[in-house]
């Protein structure tokens, strides 16, 4: 129902439209048989054909019976011409002027006049259509002899009618808005078509044959209004110019009268109105297409240049050479030159030497068809001197012969993105140096072991033959040298093993003074080797500090390491080591004269990554030649952190820095409190140890010490024995083949039901990778290798009369 309601509404508008469009006609035919010779029986101009296929050009084919009725009905009320030839006159009106709307559909003209070949298309159109609509015509309304006079008047009054008049109706729209804009040419073109036409009315006849020069008056109004006011305008100025023409033609004045036989309208005013509606339609499509493509090439480049502007890329056109041609904005926030500061010239200039070639290569090196636009990354120099990381993306323009006439290139600040991949690539360097040192501990645990059952051995029989009374004195006097090499060797290997710790340890009441020597025993080897004097200054009396295991060690050898490096090259290098207690803090002091740190990069030497040597020096800055990570004085001041301290630097450049570590000083161990139990005076003591020469010196020292030694050279063995008889204290060796330490106290937790010995682990190695820490609460004591007579009784008095370590 509703489609049927729509469809019947929309053939009564159709119809509506029709019937104006046929009093529109007969209207517009009043007009020109109005100027017409009152004895023709057409009219040499005529604007009722503009209108009809103006109409039909617009709304479409469907309000053709309107123009036949309207043609029909002016034949008969105004030629009064009988109503059959009328009715042909009209089907052959509606035929001709259907024709030239369809042909105007058909060649896709634009109503709006926007191209320069719509006026042309509508001229063809015209004469086709206005042809048929006069032969039809003329066949019905005149005899034969009169019918190519009265056809040809009537073609090119059609014709001239349609120019004239079918330019309104196409593009005439109410637009106030256009209207307002326009108010200034609408004045200047309304006066300029005044003067033309009232100098044209006024001015006397050359009395030559033709068209009277005086005709070209007209010609700057309409050329104006094309220009000014564009394809609607001139239509209007058209419609204006023509039918005051006609009207001063038809009352016998205006330049259009000489030739004429009657001092009517003639042939040279139609041939007029025809070119110069040709001419000023053609030239309002020109400058409209015009302006229409200068509209949106202007809102091509306000996006152009709102993209670029606001773009966070730097685009730039540069010359072939490479000088500047344009810079985006985006080059003064991102880079700090504006483009007037680089305009005209060379990027080759601010780009680093060392990335000139590659940026070269990308811009004119040969590009395959099809491949993407080359990629280059390269360091770009900002007005203060300093890099920028740009990553540009280059692409050449050419012209219609396919010359290179300029490069396009759009670049990416990349530097957060560099220093990234630095970043990673040393953390994937630490990490890999971390994995190295994990091995190496793990290594080192392994090495210390079989080296302190070495020492062991060593120990033990110095000992031995050291309680000798009938001892020669030249022969103690080595002895004694002997076990304190071996105590010497023994805190190295410990000094490394604490090293090469990667967990934190848990704290302990170390004497700073002893960690000091032994790490300065690591590290006198590689300073020996670059010839570099020490001086070492420690106090007499023992300075004692809390801290996580190995930790000062650690930071104490960086420093020294660190010290080596920065008097390299030197002809006197020299590093002093002090050491002091400053009120309730000790201060640890390494000093060296090497080359100094710059005071503007001596707030960053505790970042992570930051160095001066290697890859790392800038310019020449630093020490190029020699290696480093960065990370040494960043780890330091992470453990120092740890103690409860801090560490600072003093440096003078070229003279020399120094590094001064303060940490909370701590009280003395206690010794050991003494048992309210006494010690049993003789114990049966079970050695268990996989080493014959480390079985026989311990069973010696327990001897001597009064108590009672038995054996066992593997961990099933040592159960074998706990099964069979009493003991009272069991030395059991962590590491041996089979059974070892661990499988004997995994079989002791199997069976809590008995009551087991305690147990004291014997082991030259006692790091996380041992195993040890599992069994701490299990365990009653523990004695390092190499050990002293003295340290074998202290452990196993102490695991006898209960007190743990």
């Amino acid at each position: 129902m509703f489609s049927q309601g729509g469809a019947a509404t929309d053939r009564k508008r159709t119809a509506l439209l029709a019937c104006g469009l046929a009093g529109g006609y007969v209207a517009l035919a009043w007009l020109g048989l109005a100027i017409a010779d009152p004895d023709a029986r057409v009219s040499p101009f005529w604007p009722a054909a503009g209108l009809a296929m103006g109409v039909l050009w617009r709304c479409g084919l469907a309000l053709l019976p309107g123009v036949v009725l309207g043609a029909t009905v002016a034949s008969m009320l105004l030629v009064g011409t009988p109503f059959g030839s009328a009715l042909v006159i009209g089907l052959g009106t509606g035929a001709g002027l259907g024709l030239g709307a369809w042909l105007l559909r058909r060649l896709q003209a634009n109503p709006r006049l926007e191209h320069a070949s719509d006026p042309l298309k509508v001229l063809l159109a015209s004469a086709c259509g206005s042809l048929l609509s006069a032969t039809v015509g003329a066949a019905a309304s005149v005899p034969s002899h009169a019918f190519l006079q009265v056809a040809r008047t009537w073609w090119t009054g059609d014709l001239a009618g349609v120019m004239a008049a079918i330019g309104v109706v196409a593009t005439l729209r109410w637009n106030p808005a256009a209207l307002r804009a326009l108010h200034r040419e609408i004045i200047i073109l309304a006066l300029t078509t005044s003067a033309a036409l009232a100098l044209c009315a006024v001015l006397p006849d050359t009395g030559q044959h033709g068209l009277s020069p005086w005709a070209f008056l007209l010609f700057p109004p309409l050329l104006y209004a094309a220009v000014r006011a564009g394809p609607a305008g001139a239509a209007l100025t058209l419609a204006i110019i023509s039918l005051a023409a006609a009207i001063m033609t038809a009352a016998g004045i205006g330049p259009f009268l000489a030739g004429s036989d009657s001092g009517r309208i003639h042939f040279p005013f139609q041939l007029f109105i025809v070119a110069a509606s040709g001419t000023t339609l053609v030239l309002a499509a020109y400058a409209r297409s015009q302006q229409l493509a200068q509209a949106a090439l202007s809102e091509s480049e306000g996006r152009f240049r709102l993209v670029a502007d606001h773009a966070r890329d730097v685009i730039c056109l540069h010359e072939p050479d490479g000088r500047y041609r344009w810079i985006s904005p985006s080059m003064r926030w991102i880079v700090g030159w504006t483009p007037e500061q680089l305009l005209g010239r060379s990027h080759y200039d601010h780009i680093h030497p060392e990335d000139v070639e590659q940026v070269r290569r990308a811009l004119h090196g040969p590009l395959p068809s099809g491949a993407a636009p080359a990629t280059v990354q390269f360091r770009f120099r900002r007005p203060d001197g300093g890099w920028i990381w740009l990553e540009a993306v280059a692409q050449p323009v050419t012209d219609a012969t396919g010359r290179i006439v300029a490069f396009q290139t759009s670049s990416r600040d990349i530097s957060q993105r560099k220093q990234d991949e630095e970043r990673l690539a040393e953390m994937q360097r630490s990490a890999a140096l971390s994995e190295r040192m994990a091995s190496i501990g793990t290594l080192a645990g392994g090495v210390a072991h079989e080296f302190n059952n070495l020492n062991a051995v060593v120990m033990g029989n110095v000992e031995l033959a050291l309680r000798r009374p009938d001892l020669p004195a030249e022969a103690r006097r080595r002895l004694e040298q002997i076990r304190d090499a071996v105590d010497r060797e023994k805190g190295i290997v410990d000094a490394l093993l604490t090293f090469s710790r990667s967990e934190r340890s848990p704290s302990e009441i170390i004497d700073v003074g002893h960690v000091v020597s032994t790490t300065l025993a690591l590290a006198r080897r590689t300073m020996r080797q670059r010839r570099i004097a020490v001086q070492l200054d420690l106090p007499e009396e023992p300075l004692f500090a809390l801290v996580p295991t190995g930790s000062l060690g650690q930071v104490l050898l960086n420093l020294l390491l660190n010290a080596c490096d920065a008097v390299d090259r030197r002809h006197d290098p020299t590093v002093s080591i002090s050491l002091a207690r400053v009120d309730a803090r000790i201060r640890l002091r390494v000093h060296d004269n090497g080359i100094g740190i710059p005071p503007e990069i001596l707030p960053r030497i505790f970042e992570p990554f930051f160095s001066t040597k290697g890859e790392h020096a800038i310019d020449g800055e630093g020490q190029p030649w020699l290696r480093g990570t960065g990370l040494g004085l960043s780890v330091c001041q992470t453990l120092v952190g740890h103690m409860g301290g801090e560490i600072t630097v003093d440096s003078v450049p070229g003279e020399g820095t120094a590094f001064t570590v303060a940490i909370p000083a701590a009280d003395a161990p206690r010794p050991p409190a003494a048992s309210s139990t006494a010690a049993t005076t003789c114990a049966r003591v079970l050695v268990v140890d996989d080493e014959p020469e480390i079985r026989r010196i311990l069973c010696e020292h327990l001897t001597a010490a009064g108590h009672i030694a038995v054996e066992a050279k593997d961990g099933q063995q040592a159960l074998d024995h706990l099964g069979a008889e009493d003991v009272d204290v069991v030395m059991l060796n962590w590491c041996m083949p089979g059974v070892d330490g661990q499988g004997v106290l995994e079989h002791m937790e199997l069976h809590p039901e008995r009551r087991w010995p305690p147990v004291i682990v014997v082991s030259g190695w006692t790091g996380s990778g041992s195993g040890i820490d599992r069994w701490r609460r299990e365990i009653a004591g523990q004695l390092r290798k190499p050990f002293s007579l003295e340290q074998v009784r202290t452990t196993v008095e102490r695991a006898l009369c209960g007190v743990r370590f």
